[in-house]
């Protein structure tokens, strides 16, 4: 079963932090996509948002950069908790018997 969960930070700008606290089933590093309708989830480098591609990148390759903080816009803010939402609906549902049904969108603030 795959889950990400983000924390939002307060923030006194027009911008949103947030940070990649849990990421389950998602591969460290390994580039996948995996497609939402409002965009895409992946692992590869370090977290990161790349709005132009409507892209959230979870766990990356290098551990030591799994704190990393997502900086980005408000409206860009509204774009990753719907992918967030829409990835844990999507691939969250139970894979075999006794696994959690689908999970709600996780983010913490």
């Amino acid at each position: 079963m795959k889950k990400i969960v983000l924390h939002r930070y307060p923030c006194q700008s027009d911008h949103a932090v947030f940070r990649v606290v849990e990421c389950a089933g998602i591969e460290r590093g390994d580039g996948e996509d995996f497609k939402v309708p409002s965009g895409k989830v992946a692992s590869l480098g370090c977290p990161e948002w790349l709005g132009s591609e409507s892209r959230l990148y979870v766990w990356g390759a290098v551990n030591r950069q799994d704190s990393r903080l997502i900086v980005c816009t408000e409206s860009d803010a509204n774009k990753i908790i719907s992918i967030v939402r829409e990835f844990n609906e999507q691939y969250g549902k139970k894979e075999k018997e006794g696994d959690l049904e689908p999970l709600p969108y996780e983010v913490i603030e």
